[in-house]
């Protein structure tokens, strides 16, 4: 049950917020793709860092579910982003396109798997 605290204090339902701490680093992310590796490798980075530390500030803050696993998930990403620019692993050609549809997968299965399991907040 969404309680009125949670709902308040709820980063991603609040459309300011959510532009500036997902949306944005989002819109970062596809425009770095026609970018040199290493300019998309620092971008990612720090889209994927930012936007993965707001999730667990919000988690904290309100237990929105899906923020406990999509944090993570951002932050595994910021690491994946930096090998691969750094070309510690080599992903290919087409490597920040197979990260790019592994952040879209990953992105919409922790948020709708999770918050259809467990509801949008955590029990307090």
């Amino acid at each position: 049950m969404e309680t009125q605290g949670c709902l308040k204090n709820d980063r991603a339902a609040r459309p300011l917020s959510l532009g500036m701490n997902w949306a944005l680093p989002m819109g970062l992310l596809l425009i770095s793709l026609w970018s040199e590796s290493l300019v998309t490798a620092l971008i990612w980075t720090t889209s994927l860092v930012w936007m993965g530390g707001a999730c667990l500030l919000n988690a904290a803050a309100c237990g929105r579910i899906h923020c406990y696993f999509t944090g993570p998930f951002f932050l595994v990403m910021a690491a994946a982003s930096v090998l691969h620019g750094f070309a510690v692993i080599d992903l290919g050609p087409d490597g920040w396109k197979w990260m790019g549809c592994a952040l879209i997968a990953g992105s919409f299965i922790f948020w709708w798997g999770s918050e259809t399991i467990w509801g949008r907040y955590a029990n307090r």
